[in-house]
């Protein structure tokens, strides 16, 4: 029996080190991206139909649903949230890493059209604007610290159409996460900052906020991550005068990082943490459908779309390492672009581990010297084996759930600073 038993181990552990270059090696290197943390089905311009993927570390890519690279554009240094196509056709790109919004030039992705720094002095005063607005100490301390690791950590913008608001500029509303601070400047050469919501280490108004956006009222909606709600916020007044969170039987929101309004009062959720996304009724506050089950881990971003007539969800997932597109209607997969050769590695090994435990579990039935099924299963020895694969069953089936816990812990910064530091 001992013979069977080593010749099982090293079975599986040959097939285990076999499983390395396979998941993570061989796929992913037949696909153009890893960790993606926003897709974008590009519906006008040239390259309709297909996705604007921001992959962090990485570039950020226009790739064809058979995963060609249409566009590329590679930034010295690697840490990009977000990516938009501009009504002018050019690619605008959170570059993290530098703290900085960009426009990119869509014929020639070395050239940068226009420019927003947070630690350029000729785009902001943080000093005056404190000043102006009575900020803390704290606030003000912070701010003059820019050589903290991860200063701004700016992690979203979005190109905000002036017209549609009665205006005769356009502008660029920025998420700066470690600023708690959400600001909007003017999309021109002059730069001034229109408005903001927030002030640096006030954690009573935002904390490590994600995704702001501007509804068609005028206010602004953002995830407030760290407060562990969504609140919508009057532009005129900057009083909150709508705000969602979740409590039992749903669960907490968990570093919710996306809420789009998507039409007839219902906004769509990202809650990262908890591996899932949320479609719920504005009014009634109530969840009308989820997304995610099996085939999420930490979603980072999702888009509601409208393709040939059906009505999807496509997320971006760090951890998932391929595009999901989810069914709008029934929460669905409808299919993986890629391979999640991450998430299915893990699978790969803990059914790996789950065949030893099982085998572990044919040999104590075996060998219990106890009378009838149920009382061999009572067993210590044979319990003890079958507590095993029900566990390690239970963390391959429930990976996303256990990711999310580790998330939650604080594996999304753990994450953050190695790719800041890259």
């Amino acid at each position: 029996m001992r013979f069977r038993k080593n010749l099982l181990i090293l079975a599986l552990t040959l097939l285990t080190v076999a499983g390395v270059p396979v998941f993570l090696l061989a796929l992913p290197a037949s696909q153009p991206f890893g960790m993606m943390l926003d897709v974008d089905y590009i519906t006008t311009g040239p390259y309709e139909g297909n996705y604007l993927v921001t992959n962090e570390p990485g570039a950020t890519l226009i790739v064809s649903p058979e995963l060609e690279v249409l566009w590329r554009c590679e930034l010295p240094r690697p840490f990009v949230h977000e990516s938009e196509v501009l009504p002018n056709g050019n690619i605008m790109i959170a570059d993290t890493g530098a703290h900085r919004v960009i426009e990119v030039d869509i014929n020639d992705p070395t050239n940068i059209v226009w420019e927003w720094n947070a630690k350029n002095p000729d785009h902001i005063n943080w000093t005056q604007l404190a000043i102006q607005e009575g900020w803390s100490d704290r606030a003000r301390t912070y701010l003059s610290r820019q050589n903290v690791r991860d200063w701004s950590h700016l992690n979203d913008f979005e190109y905000i159409n002036g017209s549609k608001y009665g205006r005769d500029y356009d502008s660029i509303l920025i998420s700066l996460r470690n600023l708690d601070l959400v600001i909007e400047v003017n999309y021109t050469e002059t730069r001034e900052v229109t408005w903001f919501y927030g002030e640096p280490k006030n954690h009573q108004i935002l904390y490590e906020q994600h995704n702001p956006d501007r509804r068609d009222n005028g206010n602004t909606i953002i995830c407030d991550s760290e407060n562990h709600r969504i609140i919508e916020v009057d532009y005129d007044t900057k009083d909150v005068v709508w705000e969602f969170h979740l409590d039992f039987p749903n669960g907490q929101l968990r570093w919710a990082r996306d809420c789009d309004d998507i039409g007839n009062g219902t906004y769509l959720i990202t809650d990262s943490n908890n591996a899932r996304v949320l479609l719920i009724g504005r009014d009634n506050k109530t969840i009308l459908r989820e997304y995610g089950n099996a085939w999420l881990v930490q979603p980072y971003e999702s888009d509601y779309y409208e393709i040939n007539g059906h009505s999807y969800v496509i997320t971006g997932d760090p951890i998932v390492t391929s595009i999901t597109i989810m069914d709008f209607e029934t929460g669905m997969l409808v299919a993986h672009l890629g391979h999640p050769f991450l998430t299915n590695f893990v699978r790969y090994f803990g059914i790996l581990v789950n065949v030893y435990y099982v085998f572990m579990l044919g040999v104590a039935y075996r060998r219990s010297e106890e009378q009838g099924f149920v009382n061999r299963l009572k067993d210590p020895a044979v319990y003890r084996e079958l507590i095993h694969v029900v566990m390690v069953y239970f963390i391959v089936v429930f990976l996303a759930t256990l990711f999310a816990y580790l998330a939650e812990s604080g594996l999304h910064n753990i994450i953050d600073d190695i790719v800041a530091n890259q």
